[in-house]
């Protein structure tokens, strides 16, 4: 019995997995429009890297561009402590850049992205690079499977855009774990649910759990007839 609970628990781990990748994926293709407000943050060791964030239902969008603190121009209370802004396990991918000394230069083009996705907990990511464009600038994926290019003009209410569509392949370790207990539980539900559901109410109408038969009338250990 403890064995059989086992490997339930294992399948609908794996489907939870599954279907964590998936949703990520989904999220990842719509290009979220957002009107709240950005956050900004400075790192310790990169006092000229700015690191703005949005987020989305789905999504969220992480940028470190060269901005000095002492030339800033954001409204001081949008400015945040940097552990509010960029999760601990995202710091290296979005500021070694920076942190290796190829940044901040003199041109905008010293900038990386990152785009996390997934619901209920962002799960997955991929990051980006500035790249010029015709008039303007656009983000080309570092990692992840390109879906469709940059569009041809920027949505100024989205988040991170113009930026070519990609299948994040990278995961965010804290919310992959969350989201996929959350559909393990989910896909637990939908497959036992039922079934346990069932078993309740032959019980309770003195039925026979496996097929339904009126069992009235007869022994507790009696056969079901049917």
């Amino acid at each position: 019995m403890r064995a059989r609970a086992v490997r339930r628990v294992i399948l609908f781990l794996l489907l939870g997995a599954v279907t964590t990748v998936l949703v990520a994926w989904g999220c990842s293709l719509d290009l979220k429009k957002v009107m709240a407000p950005m956050w900004f943050s400075w790192a310790l060791d990169c006092p000229t890297v700015c690191v703005s964030r949005r987020d989305a239902m789905g999504q969220c969008a992480l940028l470190a561009r060269p901005l000095a603190r002492d030339v800033v121009t954001v409204p001081a209370w949008q400015v945040v402590e940097f552990d509010q802004t960029v999760p601990p396990w995202a710091r290296h991918e979005l500021l070694d850049w920076a942190r290796a000394g190829l940044g901040p230069g003199p041109s905008e083009w010293d900038a990386r992205a990152m785009v996390i996705s997934g619901w209920p907990v962002a799960s997955m990511w991929a990051s980006y690079d500035l790249r010029p464009g015709t008039g303007y600038w656009w983000y080309k994926a570092r990692n992840g499977l390109v879906i469709t290019p940059a569009s041809d003009e920027p949505d100024h209410f989205a988040l991170l855009s113009p930026r070519e569509r990609v299948l994040p392949m990278r995961v965010a370790p804290w919310g992959f774990a969350v989201s996929t207990v959350f559909w393990g539980a989910v896909w637990g539900g939908v497959l036992l649910g039922p079934p346990a559901a069932t078993r309740a109410i032959r019980r309770r109408g003195g039925r026979c759990l496996a097929c339904g038969y009126d069992r009235r009338g007869l022994g507790e250990d009696a056969t079901c007839p049917e």
